[in-house]
């Protein structure tokens, strides 16, 4: 149901998108395209995490990168990843309230 409202697809029709892309579609090389849409994504939320950033990325430009290579290209852009950290502690902390 969460995929559902997310995504607008169901999580089995997820999955096998998924599937189907790393095994055919699995991005290896960062285009311009691919790193102007990244750009856009984090300048617009910055406080996403590499996954959501992942996810993002696959929606719009239909590739898929590993989240070590986000986190890579981010680090070459001149990106930091300090608001994650931050938002991934307080995350932690909300958990057990």
């Amino acid at each position: 149901m969460h995929d559902y409202l997310y995504f607008g697809e169901t999580s089995f029709e997820t999955r096998h998108r998924m599937k189907k892309l790393r095994l055919h579609k699995r991005a290896a090389n960062w285009t311009r395209e691919d790193l102007d849409q990244l750009r856009t994504i984090v300048d617009e939320d910055p406080d996403m995490y590499r996954d959501e950033i992942q996810r993002s990325l696959l929606h719009s430009l239909d590739k898929l990168f590993s989240t070590s290579s986000i986190r890579k290209t981010l680090y070459r852009m001149g990106y930091s990843l300090k608001v994650a950290y931050e938002k991934a502690g307080q995350r932690d902390r909300s958990q057990f309230i």
